[in-house]
């Protein structure tokens, strides 16, 4: 079948070049800790047919070879059942006229008129795309001229721009307006960093009231309960960190509660760290994140987290541990301008 964005501007990088991308960015594991890790999630969901669909890398012009420049996309499309807790893969629109053709702006509309009319609850439909970029070109060209002309229909939804480092931002957000998408989230984020050598001199003590065990799937509804970031249909992206990149969970002896846990999001780094407010002030959050941050020195990555620089409490527990602060990045989210469409 014929690649209708051969002649794009964003060109995907091939799936057996990107431990090339990730030797590029070793010698920079420092100042960009979270590419290395970022690349070497895909390559391991792309191993399987399914979720390999979920994560394209792109570049602009194939310049990552030259310069690194690289936005990898995770994308899922899903409808939430809130009757049967179910999620259902949604590809393509149920109607066959011009205006219900697949991407087409009434997608979604089509679709939710079908669950009225077999009277089917549902939250919402979403198409997420999270962006994770760099580059290593100091005009920033290449990054730019890849959002604002390509063609690829993810750069004209909704798109949530994950963990953007502060020397991207503006641009990105430039780029983007200039594609009529207008910004409707904002969060700025401090970056911390762990020496791999601290990491792997962690001496992991757990507490005798509780054990560590490997967080589960059917962990998700709880952890998505109590997530400051959840929304509609975000327990479908939590069992899908889970069950993919894993996650560590406290859990009391007792009865084995889940009383604190950490993920690894798409980054393949540390995230959704939490204790539930029965149990906090008990050493639980520093212990999975001291368990991670070994597990992720040990395969040769630094450990890297992205703390909302309002969280103060959490900020100063990365500190303690060792952490470092090592600049702002930016969690953003762009949609497209309907009142002022192009």
């Amino acid at each position: 079948m014929e690649d209708k964005f051969a002649d794009d501007i964003l060109e995907e990088i091939r799936d057996e070049d990107l431990p090339e991308l990730a030797k590029i960015y070793e010698e920079y594991k420092r100042e960009y800790p979270y590419i290395i890790s970022t690349v070497r999630v895909g390559i391991e969901w792309k191993k399987s047919k399914e979720n390999g669909q979920k994560v394209i890398f792109l570049s602009p012009r194939s310049s990552w070879r030259e310069d690194g420049t690289v936005i990898a996309i995770f994308t899922c499309s899903f409808v939430f059942f809130k009757k049967e807790i179910e999620i259902m893969q949604y590809n393509c629109c149920t109607r066959t006229s011009k205006r219900g053709q697949p991407g087409c702006p009434s997608q979604k509309t089509h679709l939710k008129s079908k669950l009225r009319q077999n009277n089917i609850p549902y939250y919402q439909f979403t198409n997420e795309a999270d962006v994770i970029l760099c580059t290593l070109q100091e005009s920033l060209k290449n990054l730019y001229d890849g959002i604002r002309y390509t063609r690829r229909k993810q750069f004209d939804q909704e798109m949530n721009f994950y963990s953007t480092h502060d020397k991207f931002t503006d641009l990105v957000r430039k780029a983007c307006e200039d594609r009529n998408m207008k910004n409707t989230l904002w969060i700025k984020s401090m970056m911390v960093r762990l020496p791999i050598e601290v990491a792997l001199n962690y001496k992991i003590t757990c507490p005798p009231e509780v054990y560590i065990e490997r967080l589960k799937v059917r962990d998700a509804p709880q952890i998505n309960s109590v997530w400051p970031r959840k929304y509609d249909g975000s327990e479908f992206k939590v069992s899908t960190l889970i069950e993919l990149n894993g996650g560590i969970g406290v859990y009391l002896k007792k009865n084995d509660k889940l009383v604190a846990w950490v993920l690894r999001d798409q980054m393949g780094q540390v995230a959704i760290l939490q204790t539930h407010d029965d149990y906090k002030k008990n050493g639980y959050a520093s212990l999975v994140t001291k368990i991670l941050s070994k597990e992720l020195a040990e395969e040769g990555i630094y450990p890297f987290a992205g703390i909302n620089v309002k969280n103060t409490a959490s900020l100063n527990m990365f500190n303690k541990i060792g952490y470092e602060q090592i600049g702002l990045h930016t969690y953003f989210f762009m949609a497209p301008d309907m009142k002022n469409k192009l």
